[in-house]
């Protein structure tokens, strides 16, 4: 059993990580990177046989505050998101600029000097940050309606695909892609509600997703380390321009603006404080 420190501060970057990944334009795995927990859980999910009883209270824990993260943000936080929109996008965007450091450590920029490799990995995360941002401002399709027959658990297992898909790659946000396809009401209903038999068919996809694409990373990771962190630190930092351009182009007015600046500041307080306790339970760790 972890210690109750460890597993409250996993809880609750678990439900941080679920309500990002409800928010378009944010992506749930950037929130894994920036608080250190992203290589260990594409591990674990890859190589779910080897690892689920070692890093079972982790996964337990993560998955708790993820899930609590999801209904909240389904059920509590999509009302502050539709009064305070710009305030609620500046905040996380504080949260990401906080640990960007310790994303930047991911590449080991000490270790040698850059490669045509990392540079192409670094220039490809901005590039599909870049596409994500068109895709924000083109906007999305009318809203999908599906019935409960055949299609529709077809299509909701095909959302839950694109759910875990996104879950594994940073900066890939499932919410802003749903938006565009008119399928994002749908998915935040089916959570709000607690549609059953949407659920299940989603949760089918995802698992299908998670267990086939995190191996796919896992071996990026292992294999192509360096280029793999310069890729997740492009993801990274384009997304939180891309965040903090969709949060300035969706304001009504500077008052909101001006609010959403004091958000990014509450926002970037907490994720370096964050950024320092993990740095120092790992050091802890190492000195046990």
């Amino acid at each position: 059993m972890e210690s109750r420190a460890k597993a409250v501060k996993e809880i609750l970057v678990g439900i941080v990580v679920g309500i990002a990944s409800m928010l378009p334009g944010i992506s749930g795995a950037v929130i894994c990177v920036c608080f250190g927990i992203y290589e260990r859980l594409v591990r674990d999910v890859a190589r779910l046989r080897v690892y689920l009883r070692k890093d079972f209270w982790f996964i337990l824990f993560l998955l708790i505050g993820i899930l609590i993260g999801t209904l909240v943000s389904a059920k509590i936080l999509s009302g502050a998101m539709d009064k305070y929109p710009t305030e609620c996008q500046f905040l996380f965007a504080g949260l990401i600029a906080g640990q960007i450091p310790a994303v930047y450590h991911m590449t080991k920029p000490r270790e040698s000097a850059w490669t045509r490799a990392n540079w192409a990995a670094l220039a490809i995360g901005f590039v599909i940050m870049g596409s994500m941002l068109i895709m924000y401002f083109t906007g999305g399709s009318d809203d999908v309606i599906l019935g409960h027959d055949a299609a529709g658990m077809v299509v909701m297992f095909v959302v839950g695909i694109m759910v875990a898909i996104s879950a594994m790659v940073p900066g890939i946000s499932h919410s802003t892609i749903l938006i565009v396809f008119g399928l994002f009401t749908l998915f935040t209903d089916t959570i709000s509600n607690l549609d059953g038999a949407f659920l299940v068919s989603m949760a089918a996809g995802a698992v299908v997703g998670l267990l086939g694409f995190s191996k796919i990373v896992h071996y990026a990771l292992e294999h192509h380390h360096r280029s793999t962190s310069f890729l997740i630190f492009g993801l990274t930092v384009g997304s939180l321009v891309t965040l903090i351009i969709t949060s300035v182009g969706d304001a009504e007015n500077i008052t909101h603006i001006l609010a959403g600046a004091v958000m990014f500041v509450i926002g970037l307080a907490v994720g370096i404080w964050f950024m320092r306790k993990s740095a120092e339970q790992e050091f802890s760790e190492e000195h046990e």
